[in-house]
């Protein structure tokens, strides 16, 4: 495969309005936030925050979008209390609906985004013979995990938004890439056949770009 390069980034700092700024309320049907992608390149955690009013913990909200790349996110949370924020567990670029179980009665919520954990699309090695060589360089505080799978990302990627932590569950960090901090440059494994990078922390203004090159033929 030729080069690929992904970036240079510059990752989101948190931000409880990104999404959509107070005012976010509900019947029970699907709303569609005001903002519906990152600016980043990367696919962050969302947020979501209650002004001081009745508590929406009695209510469960389930965001459906997309991942770093084109495939399906979909999470349902318990809503926060009064003044409170809860975040999700997955990454999402994109959000294409939010929908609660139950009519919200009046009573709003700002949608955000949380600065940890914000990863990268799959980066496809083909049917890499080589191990692949990636290289990531940072500048300001960043410190970032560079993750490999085996598995074909276009046959084993789940299709099913409730199954969709297939980065977590197929694939594992590659040691030499793991909680780095500087410009780091090595080798994945020879079965790798796919890579992600997801950063950990970050100050704002970091930031981060990721290049990988492998030999091999195609599938």
């Amino acid at each position: 495969m030729r080069p690929v390069k992904i970036g240079t980034l510059t990752p989101l700092a948190a931000d409880i309005d990104f999404f959509n700024a107070q005012g976010l309320t509900s019947t029970g049907g699907a709303v569609i936030p005001t903002v519906t992608s990152t600016t980043d390149g990367l696919a962050h955690k969302v947020t979501l925050t209650a002004p001081v009013q009745a508590t929406l913990a009695g209510v469960t909200f389930t965001i459906v979008g997309t991942d770093g790349g084109t495939n399906l996110v979909q999470e349902s949370l318990i809503g926060p209390a009064s003044g409170a924020t809860v975040t999700t567990s997955r990454q999402f670029m994109t959000i294409k609906t939010i929908t609660p179980s139950a009519t919200m009665g009046g009573l709003t919520l700002a949608v955000g985004i949380s600065a940890s954990e914000a990863i990268t699309q799959w980066v496809n090695l083909e049917n890499t013979t080589t191990s692949p060589m990636i290289f990531v360089h940072v500048t300001g505080t960043i410190n970032f995990t560079v993750f490999q799978t085996p598995a074909n990302i276009f046959i084993d990627y789940p299709q099913d938004a409730d199954d969709s932590e297939f980065y977590l569950n197929l694939s594992a960090p590659i040691a030499a890439l793991e909680a780095k901090t500087a410009d780091t440059l090595a080798n994945g494994n020879d079965s790798c056949r796919a890579v992600l990078l997801r950063v950990n922390s970050f100050s704002v203004g970091a930031t981060i770009t990721f290049y990988v090159n492998s030999a091999g033929g195609g599938y």
